[in-house]
Formats: C-alpha cells, structure tokens, sequence
C-alpha cells in the first residue's frame, strides 16, 4: 500500500513539472507571438517592468469606403439630425455637436457573461480628426499587464464627453468600468453621454430584418459582407489559446480584424441612419423597404420634428398602420376634423374585424367628448355593433372578450340616454 502511494505522488510530482514546462514554454511562445502580431498588424509592443500591450494605430484617408458607405460623410454637418436621432444630445452644453465631438468604441472579452471576471482585452477606437479618420487599437498580452493595458487605454478613452457603440450601454461599457474598479484605476470621473445604436437601429428597421446583431445589420444596411471573418463566439476561445502558448496567431490576427471592422462599421452605420433621418426630413420620404416609416415618425416626434412626422405618416398612409399612427397624431394634436378622417378612411377600407371595431370606437370618442354630436357617435357604435353581430353569425370569431362587446352595448345606451336628455331640453 506504501509503495502504491508513493507511486502516486510520483506522477502528481512529474505531472506539476510538466505543467511548470508547459507554462514557460507558452511564456517564450507568447513572447514571439506578440511579435507575430506586431509585424502582421504593423503595431507597437509598449513594455513597461515585465507589462506589455500592443498599441495599433491606423490613419484612414477621407476617402474610405466601408461597405457601401464613404466615410468622408462624417466631415458633413451632421449636428441637427443627430439631435434627432438621440435627443439627449439637446440637453449637453455644447449646441454644434458633430461627428468628430464623438468617440467610437467596441471591444472584445474572455466571456460573454460579463461578470467580474471577464476581461477585456482588445479594444478599438475611432475618432474623426482634420487629418482623416484614427483609428486606434489595444491589445492585452497577459491577464498580469492589465494595470498598464488599462492606463493606456484611459489616455484616450475618459478623456470624451460621447461614446458611440453598438450594444455598449448594456455590456462593453459596463465591462469597462468594472475592470477600472477591480484595477483600482480611475474611471470617468462624469459619466459620458452614450449614444447606442442598436436602439436607433432596432427603430428604423424594425420589423425588416430577422435580428439586429451588428452583423445583420451592417450587411443589411451597409452592404458589408465579410467573408472571411471569425464568429464572434470563437474569440474568447483563441485568446484562451493565446495565453496558453499555443500556436494561434492566424487567429488571433482575424480577431483583431474583426475588431477593426465592427469598429469601422459604427462610424458607417451612424452616418447611414443620419442620412437617412436627413433625407426624410429633405422630402425624401418613399424609399419603400429602406425604413419603417411608423417607427422612423416616432424617432421625428421626439426629435421635436412634428411636421416632418406627419409628412412621412401621410406618404405612407396607404398602410394601416400608418394610417393609425396618423390618427392618433392629428387626435393628440387637437385637429379632431382631420383625426376623424383619417378613422373614417382607415373604417372604410376592407379591413379585418379588429382594426373596424378599433377605427370605429375612435371616431365615436372624439364625437362624443371632443365634438358632443351624440348622433354621430351613435351611428358609428351602431355600426360597430352590427358589424360584431353580423360576425357572430358568419362564425368570424372576433378577438375581444365579452366584456369588451359589452362595452359596446353600455356606449351605445349611454349615447341613448344623452340624446334623449338633449332632445328633452331643446324646446
């Protein structure tokens, strides 16, 4: 039994040297893949007492296309449409915000949990300068340079009252500040205004493509296509590599890439949703397929654009969604004439049970409360309720309740009673 446990402990020993090995032969590897990484992205190792990082710096010319998108359109006068875009901006000190006012940001991570121990250790920024668009990366060699990763980055990241990601306010921002917090560095000493665009994107194209992942969206909406990319749930993975020695620069190469190109993508997809939201309010209002135009009238009417909102609305008011929202808009407006004839049109169209019952209850409020012609409003809820019945006998099953057809049957008594009282008065 002695000779049994000794032998063990004589594997367990040989084991922990071979892993003592391994570790220092994935230090000397680690050592020449950095510069592997250096010469394939022309970047520069910064070492400090045993820390070390890859700094990556590239000036793109004005002229730069990415996807079907010339980013010299970030050197336009953009300050009112992204005001409208992100209305937060209207309440910042500065009033001529632009493009070149912003700082655009994605990283990439050891997990996607984002939890306290998940480290970041590629970031990308992009700002717009006079000489052209810079474009800046960084890139973590060990978990144990992190303290000199970290204050490198903050030289060029808190410094910018506005951040621009994609997904940022909910994960790469958060990442960011705790890390900061568990390096015991300073973070933004005031939080910077966040300008997310995934929510932009969500309301312009909503309902037009299957998800917004930035990789739907920039090739729906910026015609890029990336052929040779890596999955973005592969990083983590190739970083794990990394720090272990093995042989993955190729991939890791591809990474960086990636990084480049999402960040590339933000600057891109913004500009795309500012000319839009520019064209629309120009006239430009049809661009049938490129936009949802009932989302798209909300973006205007909190960017304080109630005219253009209710141009766009009208342009597409052969759809009855549009219809409605134009509706309702004239109605919150006070111009209960137009209201009711937008209820009216969108009644009369061949439309299902649901939108009649809906078009029909409307135009009998504003009757009834707005206008007080207590005739007119009964006929429109006589109509309903016999459209209601003549459904019920074709067996067209209708969506409301019983309480809700009740309902129905109480308006219609009360509009009785309050005709009947006004006939009662007259002389």
């Amino acid at each position: 039994m002695g000779s049994m446990k000794r032998l063990d402990l004589y594997h367990r020993s040989r084991g922990s040297q071979r892993e003592r090995e391994s570790r220092d032969e994935g230090r000397i590897e680690g050592r020449s893949l950095l510069e592997e990484l250096r010469e394939g992205t022309g970047g520069e190792i910064v070492t400090r007492e045993g820390s070390s990082y890859l700094r990556i710096e590239e000036l793109l010319l004005r002229s730069h296309v990415h996807g079907s998108v010339p980013l010299e359109r970030c050197y336009a006068d953009h300050g009112e449409f992204l005001k409208t875009l992100f209305p937060a901006l209207n309440g910042c000190e500065r009033s001529d915000i632009s493009l070149r006012d912003v700082l655009f940001f994605d990283i990439e991570t050891t997990g996607l949990s984002g939890g306290a121990g998940t480290h970041l250790f590629l970031i990308g920024l992009l700002r717009v300068t006079e000489k052209g668009i810079l474009f800046t990366q960084f890139f973590l060699h060990s978990l144990s340079s992190e303290q000199l990763y970290l204050g490198a980055i903050a030289k060029d990241l808190i410094t910018q009252p506005y951040l621009v990601s994609y997904n940022g306010k909910s994960y790469d921002y958060n990442i960011l500040k705790n890390r900061y917090i568990m390096a015991g560095l300073p973070f933004f000493s005031k939080e910077p205004l966040h300008l997310d665009l995934l929510y932009t994107s969500r309301r312009i194209w909503r309902g037009l493509f299957p998800d917004y992942s930035l990789s739907t969206v920039e090739n729906r909406a910026l015609q890029v296509n990336r052929s040779d990319d890596i999955p973005g749930w592969q990083i983590p993975d190739v970083y794990a590599d990394y720090l272990r020695g093995r042989d993955v620069a190729g991939d890791m190469l591809k990474v960086i890439e990636h990084n480049r190109k999402d960040v590339l993508s933000l600057l891109a997809l913004l500009i795309r949703q500012i000319d839009l939201i520019s064209g629309v309010v120009g006239g430009d209002r049809k661009q049938d397929g490129s936009f949802n135009p009932i989302t798209v009238s909300d973006i205007l009417l909190t960017g304080e654009r109630k005219e253009e909102a209710v141009a766009l609305l009208s342009a597409h008011d052969g759809s009855n969604e549009a219809l409605r929202r134009l509706a309702f808009l004239c109605k919150r407006e006070r111009q209960f004439e137009q209201a009711l004839k937008h209820f009216e049109d969108l009644r009369s169209r061949r439309v299902g049970l649901n939108d009649y019952i809906f078009a029909c209850t409307e135009a009998a409020k504003i009757y009834e409360h707005q206008l007080r012609d207590y005739r007119s409003a009964l006929q429109c809820t006589e109509k309903m309720l016999r459209r209601v019945e003549r459904a019920g006998y074709l067996g067209v099953g209708y969506s409301g309740n019983v309480g809700e057809r009740n309902a129905i049957v109480h308006r219609l008594d009360r509009l009785r009673r309050k005709l009947k009282n006004c006939s009662d008065m007259s002389p």
